[in-house]
């Protein structure tokens, strides 16, 4: 742990200002946006947090310890993560040898070392932090209708959603609008289930597929059902998307929380195709748990990799709520772009059953006439 108090004696408090200019660059606060004499460079969100910590501690050097506590929080990641995205930071900032806005000092850290022009909010008033959209009610066998609140601002704006299973067991999570999908801005946009039972995997098969569209980096879940505790274990499933590429979680509770050592409660797998394009695709994970290649992925219907499950043969049951968007546990791994249909199956899905579900196609999107929680502003 690094020394907090000697952070914050200097730290600016970035909840007071509506802005930062410094050489070319303008950051703004309020849109989570940097603009490069005037045009906006659209940063990823966590390029845009470990920008805004560097700005809200400058001059003063940060090292990689103190940028993990500060910037990934609870997301556990190493110093190497660090590295590469002050190496992406700088490369979307544009910085050359004649524009240097991120400095390193050997066995100091990373600081930005420049004037600042700091733009204080007029009347400035305190904000919600968090928005998320909260779906509560039982998953039943037949289609029924369930409340979603988007709670922004301490005003609750009344939504309709639906959850429905079909005969085949399959578990559809949608907007009740054939055509509407959930639209996430990656900051404080979550959709959240109640613990049910049907959305619970015990110790047999299952498979996940979901429509998604993003350009973002960093981790973004797509659907989390896990209980995750730093001090104990980690239970459940959890479908991703890491730096682009597609990765998935399995945890059966027996063993530690840290998936990268031996004897832990979980693995994490990836396929290698980078899917953070800006184009929608399908994507899947079919889990046979008994067979040495059980776990396959799929990405636009066609099969990518395969990886062996049966170190985790217990049951995946927990109590934690289901998020699409978010992880189950934190309000970290926060989705930005759009994810048309999650769907879980309680069983294999064949080849053929995925390249028949993304050959059917993505009818859902994102429409720019609505607003924040269901229907964010983006193209389709």
């Amino acid at each position: 742990m690094f020394q907090q108090k000697k952070l914050n004696a200097i730290r600016i408090s970035i909840d007071e200002y509506q802005g930062v200019r410094f050489k070319d660059l303008y950051v703004c606060f309020k849109k989570r946006a940097v603009f490069k004499s005037g045009v906006d460079i659209k940063l990823p969100e966590l390029s845009f947090r470990l920008l805004t910590v560097l700005l809200e501690h400058a001059p003063m050097p940060l090292q990689n310890e103190q940028l993990l506590e500060l910037v990934w929080k609870d997301t556990v990641t190493g110093e190497e993560n660090v590295k590469q995205r002050v190496f992406m930071l700088r490369l979307a900032l544009g910085q050359d040898e004649n524009n240097c806005y991120i400095t390193t000092q050997r066995g100091k850290g990373y600081y930005i070392n420049t004037p600042l022009k700091w733009s204080k909010k007029p009347n400035a008033v305190s904000v919600t932090r968090f928005t998320w959209i909260v779906l509560t009610s039982c998953v039943l066998m037949a289609a029924s209708s369930i409340a979603v609140y988007s709670i922004v601002n301490n005003k609750n704006t009344h939504i309709t959603a639906q959850v429905f299973m079909d005969k085949q067991e399959v578990i559809r999570l949608t907007k009740n609008v054939d055509d509407l999908a959930f639209c996430l801005d990656g900051y404080d946009d979550y959709v959240e289930i109640a613990d049910d039972d049907a959305l619970d995997i015990a110790l047999g098969d299952f498979s996940l597929t979901a429509w998604i569209r993003t350009e973002a980096l960093g981790q973004r879940v797509i659907v989390d059902k896990r209980y995750e505790n730093f001090s104990d274990t980690v239970q459940g499933y959890v479908l991703f998307v890491d730096e682009g590429r597609l990765g998935f979680q399995l945890a059966d509770g027996n063993g530690g929380w840290y998936c990268e050592k031996p004897g832990a409660s979980c693995t994490t797998y990836y396929a290698q195709k980078n899917i953070a394009d800006g184009l929608w695709h399908h994507v899947g994970v079919v889990v046979d748990r008994d067979e040495p290649n059980g776990i396959s992925f799929f990405i636009d219907g066609e099969q990518t990799c395969r990886h062996d499950p049966r170190a985790h043969r217990g049951t995946l049951e927990n109590d934690m709520p289901l998020r699409i968007g978010s992880r189950s546990s934190y309000h970290t791994g926060l989705f930005q772009g759009a994810i048309g249909e999650v769907a879980l199956h309680h069983r294999v899905l064949s080849s053929s059953d995925i390249a028949r579900e993304f050959a059917s196609g993505n009818q859902r999107y994102c429409y720019s006439i609505a607003s924040k929680g269901g229907l964010r502003t983006a193209e389709r």
